[in-house]
C-alpha cells in the first residue's frame, strides 16, 4: 500500500482535480480492503490456532485413554484361566454344595 500511494503521489500532480479525487477515493477503497482481509487473516489465523490446541489436548485424551485401555488388557490377559474338566467342575460342585438345576425350554 505505501508503493502505491507512492507511485500516486509522484503522478498527482499530473493529474487535474476530479482524476485525483477519483485516484485517492479508489486508493482508500483499496486500503480498506485490505485492512479488512488482514483483520480476516488474523481472525482466521487465531481460529487455527485455537483449533490445533483442541486437536492436541483431544489427542492427548485420547492418548491416555488408550494407555488405561491398554493397561486394563494387560491387568485382564494376566489374569490365568485354569481349564477344567467336567468332571472336575462337578467335583468342585459337590464340594461347594453346588447343584445343577436342569433348564426346561417349553417351546409353545
Amino acid at each position: 500500500m505505501n508503493t502505491l500511494r507512492g507511485k500516486y503521489k509522484s503522478l498527482a500532480n499530473d493529474l487535474n482535480v476530479q482524476e485525483r479525487q477519483q485516484t485517492e477515493a479508489i486508493i482508500d477503497k483499496v486500503q480498506n480492503d485490505f485492512e479488512q482481509t488482514q483483520n480476516l487473516i488474523e481472525q482466521r489465523k487465531e481460529r487455527l490456532n485455537n483449533l490445533i490446541r483442541q486437536r492436541q489436548d483431544f489427542d492427548q485424551a485420547t492418548q491416555r485413554l488408550i494407555n488405561w485401555i491398554d493397561d486394563k488388557q494387560r491387568f485382564i490377559s494376566a489374569d490365568p484361566m485354569i481349564p477344567l474338566k467336567s468332571s472336575e467342575i462337578e467335583r468342585i460342585q459337590k464340594k461347594l454344595n453346588v447343584h445343577k438345576t436342569p433348564q426346561i425350554s417349553v417351546f409353545i
